[in-house]
């Protein structure tokens, strides 16, 4: 068996003028090492050093207040910032205001007798004061208490003039002097190889294909183009973008409204009860507003095959 073991890798450092916009083989070529061989690398180190800077500055992952400490690697200082979040997910509570509207409806046309339900002339109404304890239970169950962290470096030393970056993956969970020099050249290599590599090239291939927002596809549709020796795949498909917190927010807003507005409500016995039906229609009216026409490309990436007679051209 010829197997390789493989300790290093060498990350080739790409200079700040760098200009992947052109569909060309040589920026072709510079792509596919950034997206598949460079970027991967580069992360793991940004990954392994910044969960090494968590555990040393001593920040617990449930917080009451945002905090900051500093941690020394050298002449680099770090400081640590945990942020505590309790921000609901509004995402979730528009799916959980879907089901809660369907549950109702699903009810009523079954004639299955629920709590604060009750029927009119006109249909069937539920109590508002239910509707309104429902998206505080939603909002409530959406939160997600955890930390969010914020890294920034101070007294960075001017980085050495270096045309390769050696890497030892798994060799960057402590906060030693080199691998916090390592991890400051990751950082300013991935956020180069993004802004200047990968994105323009995507975009470029995109552009290719003719779609953009002006001129969607009507169904999934696959663009192929040989530069170089690759083949890159641009599949488009249609995809409605919705923003569901959004619709969320302006439902919550509704009710709210109604809680206060009695002329929005049907009264009986003290109680106020709002049309099953309308909010039903208000909420997937808000769905509707907040939906756009809009599509999602994927890039792959496929290496032109030895046998010369495998890809047909037009």
């Amino acid at each position: 068996m010829n197997t390789q073991k493989i300790k290093s890798f060498k990350v080739e450092i790409v200079p700040s003028t760098i200009d992947c916009k052109q569909l060309n083989q040589q920026n072709a070529e510079t792509f596919y090492t950034a997206e598949y061989y460079s970027a991967p690398l580069l992360k793991q180190v940004v990954s392994d050093f910044e969960s090494a800077l968590k555990t040393v500055s001593g920040l617990e992952t449930t917080l009451l207040e945002t905090e900051t400490r500093t941690v020394n690697a050298g002449s680099i200082q770090f400081n640590v910032k945990a942020i505590p979040t309790s921000n609901p997910s509004y995402m979730k509570v528009a799916d959980s205001i879907d089901h809660y509207l369907t549950d109702l409806q699903n009810a009523n046309q079954q004639s299955i007798r629920r709590d604060n339900v009750r029927k009119f002339r006109d249909g069937s109404y539920v109590k508002i004061d239910e509707v309104s304890d429902k998206l505080n239970e939603f909002i409530a169950e959406s939160r997600n208490s955890n930390v969010r962290y914020e890294i920034t470096m101070q007294n960075q030393r001017q980085l050495p003039d270096i045309d390769m970056l050696i890497i030892e993956p798994g060799t960057y969970r402590d906060v030693s002097v080199q691998s916090a020099l390592t991890y400051v050249f990751a950082k300013e290599q991935l956020k180069l190889l993004g802004s200047k590599v990968v994105t323009p090239f995507k975009k470029a291939l995109k552009q290719e294909t003719g779609f953009n927002d002006k001129n969607l596809p009507g169904e999934v549709h696959v663009d192929s183009f040989g530069i170089g020796k690759y083949v890159f795949m641009v599949t488009s498909v249609p995809k409605p973008e919705t923003k569901y917190g959004e619709s969320a927010k302006q439902f919550i807003d509704y009710v709210n409204e109604a809680m206060q507005n009695p002329s929005m409500t049907r009264q009986k016995n003290g109680r106020n009860y709002i049309a099953i039906d309308t909010l039903a229609m208000v909420y997937r009216s808000f769905v509707a507003q907040n939906t756009r026409a809009s599509m999602e490309q994927r890039v792959d990436v496929l290496p032109v095959p030895k046998a010369d007679f495998v890809l047909v051209g037009k």
